[in-house]
């Protein structure tokens, strides 16, 4: 039986695993909360080779019955995605969460419905020149875990994860998702925030009298992981961090995109999730006052145009 993937969310990131997932051999419906004539010509452009298919598409509200989930919306519409989708998901459904932050997480690991949920990360790069048609600007690992607690479910795929992993280059099933989710956020947070207050490239985080404040910001941020129990998080981070910025020194952060762009960023789902959400949960008193004064200035900045909930 032909594995059958929705995918909501499908922007640079989940357009990309769209195309691969097809690629494959499965069946891929997409879906929207735009008006939609049926049908979605989707481009994805990886150096020289170009390719264009076309995908059913479908309302969120108007799906049918969803054994294969993928959501990569933005964080903060997982909550909303997923409540809305719950009433089509089958009884043993597999939903793969791959987004940027983790606020949504608590919502999500406490639902009752019986749907195994898993969650991913990338290093792919994609983004997009118009709306359908994406650039996969770099080839990364993919690596993706369950999230539940149990060991026997920790050690293998679900149904559709196999197939999800070997579609796409450099895939891989973690026993320690949570870990490398961590890792992830606390590298979102050492960069992203800095730059989207700046508006620089990642880059510019190694110049100057950035480079201080990076290293204030990478340091508090190693802090509140380290007193989470995170010590691979923490004692990584330093490193990591300055790799990644290096290493896309020319790249827009999103968060910076979004700023310049005057849309709603995902800083309460990266630094807003670490300092209001995971702070409180160390097991010593953290002081971070690089980081309370960065959240506080973002916020100011992000006011005008974007609504947030209160904290």
């Amino acid at each position: 039986m032909t594995v059958h993937w929705h995918v909501a969310g499908a922007g640079a990131i989940g357009g990309y695993f769209a195309h691969q997932l097809r690629r494959y051999g499965c069946d891929v419906t997409l879906l929207t909360h735009r008006p939609s004539d049926g049908t979605r010509a989707l481009t994805l452009e990886t150096g020289e080779n170009i390719e264009t298919l076309l995908f059913p598409e479908c309302p969120i509200g108007q799906s049918g019955r969803i054994d294969h989930l993928l959501i990569t919306t933005k964080a903060f519409q997982v909550t909303e995605v997923f409540d809305a989708l719950v009433s089509a998901l089958a009884p043993d459904a597999t939903v793969l969460i791959m987004v940027n932050g983790l606020s949504w997480l608590q919502s999500i690991e406490t639902t009752r419905h019986p749907v195994q949920v898993c969650a991913g990360t990338t290093t792919t790069g994609c983004y997009r020149s118009n709306r359908d048609h994406i650039h996969r600007a770099g080839l990364g690992a993919t690596q993706v875990g369950h999230l539940s607690a149990h060991k026997a479910m920790m050690e293998k795929p679900p149904p559709g994860i196999a197939e999800l992993l070997r579609s796409t280059p450099d895939s891989y099933w973690s026993t320690d998702i949570r870990s490398i989710l961590f890792n992830k956020l606390a590298i979102n947070c050492a960069i992203n925030p800095l730059t989207a207050l700046y508006n620089v490239n990642n880059g510019g985080l190694l110049e100057g009298s950035l480079n201080d404040e990076f290293h204030s910001v990478i340091e508090e941020t190693r802090t509140i992981f380290s007193a989470l129990g995170y010590t691979g998080v923490a004692t990584d981070l330093g490193q990591k961090a300055i790799t990644v910025a290096r290493q896309t020194a020319a790249n827009t952060s999103s968060m910076c995109a979004d700023f310049n762009a005057r849309r709603r960023s995902e800083l309460e789902d990266i630094l807003g999730y670490l300092l209001d959400t995971l702070k409180p949960e160390a097991a010593s008193e953290v002081d971070t006052p690089h980081l309370d004064q960065l959240l506080f200035a973002l916020r100011e900045k992000e006011a005008p145009y974007a609504k947030r909930p209160t904290p």
